[in-house]
């Protein structure tokens, strides 16, 4: 079979209407799931980094802070400044 005789043609008019919702739809999915993921990411990445400034600083006999990984320095949006 030669690849200038072999003939693929797609037909839209097969298409459903789901997929004008479908597609938007699983792209707001992976938009969530990568947020999800992503602050989870950052948070973990946080809480390690914090570890590791008490680590070193516990080395150096420095005094330790007193604030817990939970605690976020940022306030959040809805939080007055």
């Amino acid at each position: 079979m030669r690849l200038s005789t072999l003939s693929i043609s797609i037909e839209f008019s097969v298409m459903s209407s789901a997929h004008i919702f479908y597609i938007p739809i699983i792209l707001l999915v992976g938009v969530f799931a990568g947020f999800f993921l992503g602050r989870r990411a950052v948070e973990a990445e946080n809480e390690a980094r914090l570890r590791r400034r008490r680590r070193q600083q516990a080395a150096r006999g420095q005094q330790v802070p007193s604030s817990t990984p939970q605690e976020n320095p940022v306030p959040e949006i809805n939080e007055p400044i």
